[in-house]
């Protein structure tokens, strides 16, 4: 992706006025190619994107449940104290509030409000991040499974909530120098009829900071509150169907035709195979999923959901990363390692593109052998070993002896110089004038059983960082945060448990665990988020990722997120707005 500066806006059409770019490919299929380094991109809906924004970042701009229930009334929900007053409680003991305008009363309910066995709540909450089956849960709670689903959806409402209200502390806090990872993660959902044995597959992007683990953002390509049928109405009537994909008005979602279309290339495209491969080969691709820059492909054994609507993989992508840019808006300085993935690097830097600009944000692709057997990784390792035996015993310095946490300490500088030095010589020998590493793929040769054979590329190069301070980014640049959480939902929520065979080669298989309704996915992934950054608490320091990143000054128990008030917020926000006044 190119990050150098630009001027003016990007044209729609292909006439002769320059503004850095040029369209280029077919007319369903244009590119924007960069005039100055070649590199193309292709062409997104900003509309579709800013809708993608709010849906994912909905649970942040929750509006007061303030309403009048007088239809037509003109009064204004967001000025408290001047739209409405305080009316008492119900004799339930709910918030009663009156009209200033019409004179009408209505009351806001607590949050288990119409509920008769409160008491299973938390009791299903500890069983959903415990790997327990959906009909266990029934059995061991003694709930039936519509009971079960209401639960499912009150314990989503609440984590939703509690989460709003301390994350929208976020966009305001400096928290100085963060190092995020970014990758995807994809799930099956089984068929729910016989007679249409296909299988739909959701993509969820998440990102986590490396030293808190606090999961930022994790949401699947599914929105719930849209209809198929509407969709395809709204298709028809604004004659998307001569439109370029861009410039649709159903740009993000799936469709009927979207779905026709990529079946027929499917059948008509064959799928090469994978080149074998050897050593430590740097031009060999490691990955094997789809490019999210392009519209994902669907093919015979996949269907799209008969509830909800799908999103493109790609403008999930530009949604996630602008609800970052949202969140993140006032940190000092971020640092993305982001997957080898083309598709993640242009919604990267279609959000933070300026802040790459002007050196408050760094960018690294970090490439790895995912499929690497564990006698594989073993051999790896102890060649990686080797190697850096060499290269430390090479460095001019002579390191003294040390043992214990001073050893670790020794081996970790060591380990910067090493990779400082193949900076300084990559650098040397580029042939590019400016720039010189943001094509170039850096091995790691420092041993690490994680993430084999991992290479980093230095998207954001520029001459602001020394070599040692490049090289200290690479070593920071990793995807363990984000995979350690995607393998922690795997093993914690059964309903997300790895399928016997691979995702690609699941289409037409049914997987005992996983969910037959795609609402469920969405639901279990704020579940599982929430519970990850509020309530687990890491063997080594006890501390929850709220914590660690300065949104929670102590514990917080289920009690505090299943039992959240929103009248309480209600009040405080009354009350701010009334001092104001």
């Amino acid at each position: 992706m190119c990050v150098e500066p630009r001027t003016g806006a990007v044209l729609t059409g292909r006439g002769t006025a320059s503004d850095g770019y040029r369209v280029s490919g077919a007319r369903i299929e244009s590119n924007l190619r960069c005039n100055y380094c070649g590199v193309e991109s292709r062409i997104k809906s900003n509309r579709a994107i800013h809708e993608e924004f709010l849906r994912q970042a909905a649970h942040l701009f929750t509006p007061v449940p303030l309403v009048c229930s007088t239809p037509d009334c003109v009064s204004d929900p967001a000025n408290l104290p001047g739209a409405f007053r305080r009316f008492g409680r119900s004799a339930a003991g709910a918030l009663r509030f009156q009209c200033r305008t019409c004179r009408a009363t209505f009351s806001v309910a607590g949050p288990t409000s119409r509920q008769r066995r409160t008491r299973a709540n938390a009791p299903i909450f500890r069983h959903l991040v415990n790997k327990s089956p959906l009909n266990r849960i029934v059995e061991l709670c003694g709930v039936s499974f519509p009971t079960l689903y209401d639960k499912i959806a009150f314990i989503h409402r609440q984590c939703a909530l509690f989460a709003a209200s301390r994350e929208a502390r976020l966009p305001e806090m400096d928290l100085g120098r963060r190092h995020l990872s970014t990758d995807r993660q994809d799930y099956i959902v089984n068929w729910g009829s016989r007679a249409n044995r296909k299988t739909i597959q959701l993509t969820a992007v998440a990102t986590a900071d490396r030293q808190s683990g606090y999961l930022l953002a994790f949401s699947p390509n599914f929105d719930a509150s849209l209809d198929q049928e509407a969709v395809e109405a709204a298709w028809q009537q604004a004659g998307d169907a001569d439109k370029p994909p861009a410039l649709r008005d159903t740009a993000r979602v799936w469709t009927k035709a979207d779905y026709e279309v990529s079946l027929a290339r499917a059948a008509a495209r064959a799928v090469p195979l994978l080149p074998a491969r050897t050593g430590d080969q740097v031009e060999a691709s490691f990955r094997t999923r789809d490019d999210l820059d392009a519209p994902e492909a669907m093919v015979e054994g996949q269907q799209l959901p008969s509830r909800g609507v799908q999103i493109h993989a790609d403008y999930l992508v530009h949604g996630h990363f602008h609800v970052l840019r949202h969140l993140l808006r006032s940190t000092a300085h971020l640092s993305f390692a982001l997957d080898e993935d083309s598709g993640l690097l242009a919604a990267c830097m279609g959000a933070f593109g300026n802040r790459v600009l002007d050196g408050s944000a760094e960018v690294v692709q970090v490439r790895i052998d995912k499929e690497l057997s564990i006698d594989g990784r073993r051999r790896e390792l102890a060649d990686r070993r080797k190697g850096f035996a060499a290269l430390r015993a090479a460095l001019p310095v002579p390191r003294p002896w040390t043992v214990g946490d001073d050893l670790v300490r020794e081996e970790q500088r060591d380990a910067t110089e090493v990779v400082a030095r193949m900076v300084r010589d990559l650098r040397d020998r580029s042939p590019e004038p400016v720039r010189k590493l943001q094509r170039t793929w850096v091995g790691n040769p420092v041993p690490d059983p994680a993430e084999p054979r991992k290479h980093w590329r230095y998207v954001s190069d520029a001459t602001h960082l020394s070599d040692n301070e490049v090289a200290y980014l690479l070593r920071m640049s990793t995807l363990a945060p984000v995979d350690k959480a995607f393998a922690m939902l795997r093993r914690r929520v059964a309903m997300f448990e790895r399928p016997v065979s691979s995702v690609r080669r699941a289409r037409r298989s049914w997987q005992i665990y996983a969910a037959y309704d795609p609402r469920m996915v969405g639901l279990l992934l704020e579940i599982f988020r929430v519970w990850h950054n509020w309530l687990w608490r890491s063997p080594k320091d006890g501390k929850t990722a709220a914590e660690r990143l300065g949104l929670a000054q102590g514990t917080v128990r289920e009690d505090h997120i299943l039992g959240y008030d929103l009248r309480v917020a209600i009040e405080r926000l009354w009350e701010r707005q009334a001092a104001a006044e």
